[in-house]
């Protein structure tokens, strides 16, 4: 759902009263960046397929934090959602991030600009996501 709000408010098709409210629509990549930066922390990630609810309290636990996060650097958070998502796929990928030659197409930087702030790349450890099947009706 916040992905559609997401398209329609950017195609300017709707105008939304409470923006505040508007929230991301947390995907794989979302939740990989979360946990290498140390944003959250997800207890038994030896454990890679997770239940539905597992995989809902996750997302929402993650959602929280970009929240939280977009409201500190004073980003909107789909704004937020944008440089996340390229950054996922293109530098923060899964099992062999890009931390030192990351081409985002955002960012000017040749290599991760969060690498500074990242948990993972400071341990030299990059866990990837939790594993749900099922996420169709997200």
């Amino acid at each position: 759902a916040f992905l559609l709000v997401k398209f329609l408010l950017r195609r300017g098709l709707v105008n939304f009263k409470d923006i505040e409210n508007l929230q991301l629509p947390i995907d794989n990549h979302l939740t990989r960046i979360a946990i290498r930066l140390g944003l959250v922390r997800v207890l038994g990630m030896e454990k890679k397929e997770v239940s539905r609810e597992e995989d809902i309290a996750i997302r929402i636990v993650v959602r929280r934090a970009y929240k939280v996060l977009a409201k500190e650097i004073g980003l909107r958070e789909d704004i937020l959602d944008d440089y996340l998502w390229v950054h996922g796929r293109t530098c923060c990928t899964p099992d062999t991030p890009h931390c030192d030659k990351c081409k985002n197409p955002i960012s000017s930087s040749e290599n991760c600009p969060l690498r500074k702030i990242c948990e993972a790349y400071k341990l030299g450890e990059f866990p990837n996501e939790h594993v749900h099947e099922e996420t169709w009706y997200y």
